[in-house]
């Protein structure tokens, strides 16, 4: 929301006129319906005055005020989902791959035997162990970034 709209907004909460408000800012009506209309811009004195006026921080008044963004569970919850998913699919694929040598003509030139054997999990697991980190890591950010939201909200 743009400070105009927020100018508005506060204005009408409050019942004021534009006139009413100009009035109270030593400026012109005209000013106050450009800044509403966002042909223009208050000074960081009237942004101050109007902080005065609305009884509001800079912070408050730059704020996103009733259009406030909307808290979207379901955007954590497919989170919470597909990091779900990933763990299961990484702890498949590590148990499908674990422990499988490479057979042991793919080695390289030999005389003989050699008993060497090559252990280890083919690249594309590390690459799924890496996504479902990164992608549990971005669950449990949003998570304790909700709670911590909330529990701001209730004090």
């Amino acid at each position: 929301m743009d400070i105009g709209t927020r100018i508005r907004e506060l204005r009408l909460e409050r019942g004021l006129s534009q006139e009413a408000l100009a009035e109270q800012l030593k400026v012109s009506r005209q000013a106050v319906t450009k800044w509403e209309s966002g042909a223009s811009v208050p000074s960081t004195a009237r942004l101050l005055a109007l902080c005065e006026v609305f009884g509001l921080s800079p912070v408050e008044l730059a704020g996103p005020g009733t259009a406030e963004k909307k808290d979207q569970p379901w955007k954590r919850a497919a989170l919470a989902a597909a990091s779900l998913v990933l763990i299961l699919a990484t702890a498949a694929a590590i148990a499908a791959n674990w422990g499988s040598p490479l057979p042991d003509n793919t080695i390289g030139y030999a005389d003989g035997p050699t008993g060497i054997g090559v252990y280890g999990l083919p690249l594309w697991v590390y690459g799924l162990c890496a996504v479902t980190a990164i992608t549990l890591a971005a669950s449990v950010i949003s998570l304790c970034r909700s709670f911590f939201r909330k529990r701001r909200r209730e004090t």
